[in-house]
C-alpha cells in the first residue's frame, strides 16, 4: 500500500498532491466505477492501494466523462467518504474537462436558501 493515503488517519489532502494514476482506456476504469456506484468503499480502497488507475487520462475525449468519472459518481451520490478517499489519493478534478467540484459548489451557491 505504498503511496496509499487512508483518509481515516490522514483526512487532509496534501498540498503536494501526488499525480493520479490515469488510464487512456475507459474500460479499464469500469470496475472502479462499478464499485463507486455500488458504494463498495473498501473495494475502492483496495483498487487504489493496488496502483490501479483512478481517472481517465486528460487526453481522452469522452463526451460523458463527468457521469463516468469516479469523482462525479461520488458527488452525484453524496458519498463524502468516497470523495475524500479519491481526493486524498491524487484524484485531480482539474484534469477533467469540467471540474465536478466547481460545478457542485457553483450549483450549491446558486440555489436559493
Amino acid at each position: 500500500m505504498e503511496g496509499f493515503v487512508d483518509p481515516r488517519s490522514d483526512p487532509t489532502p496534501s498540498v503536494h498532491r501526488r499525480a493520479p494514476v490515469t488510464s487512456p482506456d475507459t474500460e479499464r476504469l469500469e470496475p472502479l466505477h462499478l464499485a463507486c456506484r455500488e458504494g463498495r468503499l473498501y473495494d475502492v480502497e483496495r483498487w487504489i492501494a493496488s496502483g490501479h488507475p483512478i481517472q481517465l487520462a486528460p487526453s481522452v475525449p469522452h463526451p460523458r466523462r463527468r457521469k463516468t468519472a469516479a469523482l462525479g459518481i461520488a458527488l452525484d451520490q453524496g458519498d463524502h467518504a468516497l470523495l475524500l478517499l479519491l481526493l486524498c489519493n491524487g484524484y485531480d478534478p482539474d484534469r477533467e474537462p469540467r471540474n465536478a467540484l466547481n460545478m457542485a459548489i457553483g450549483g450549491a451557491a446558486a440555489r436559493p436558501r
